[in-house]
């Protein structure tokens, strides 16, 4: 107990022997906020099928202008232009988040519960990879439209 007391005096009158430190704090005065500019890009947009798909995350435009669009019930739909009624295309079974034509005009799918997808243009449904080396794939979320333009089945 006596050493811990001695300890702890000998902490302080070091602190008080070091104090006041040599450094002067100054206060940050940041610059002014930039004036707040209302963007209204977005207004003069079109909303695809008005909300009659309920929750894509992407879309795809195959090579004869028909947009593509993943639903949250696993759903890939399909619309011959931006005013027309949604056809179901194919059933993931999943989630469908990530979406990008090859260059054989399959839709490939990133799957958020089944991986990556391959869709041919008559929706036959093949899973290309769920996993590595038996490690599944968790949350397969994204596709590079530019990185797929090259490759054929």
């Amino acid at each position: 107990m006596r050493r811990e007391l001695i300890a702890a005096a000998g902490t302080c009158a070091l602190y008080l022997a070091t104090w006041p430190v040599p450094i002067e704090p100054r206060a940050w005065t940041p610059p002014p906020a930039p004036e707040l500019v209302s963007n209204t890009a977005l207004s003069v947009v079109d909303r695809l099928g008005d909300g009659r798909i309920p929750g894509p995350e992407d879309v795809a435009v195959d090579d004869t202008g028909r947009i593509y669009g993943g639903d949250k019930d696993g759903r890939i739909v399909r619309m011959a232009s931006a005013n027309a009624e949604p056809e179901l295309f194919c059933d993931t079974g999943g989630r469908p988040l990530g979406l990008a034509f090859d260059g054989a005009g399959n839709l490939l799918v990133a799957d958020a519960e089944r991986g990556l997808l391959r869709i041919d243009a008559q929706g036959n449904l093949t899973v290309l990879a769920s996993g590595h080396r038996g490690i599944p794939f968790l949350f397969t979320d994204d596709l590079r439209d530019q990185s797929f333009a090259s490759l054929q089945s």
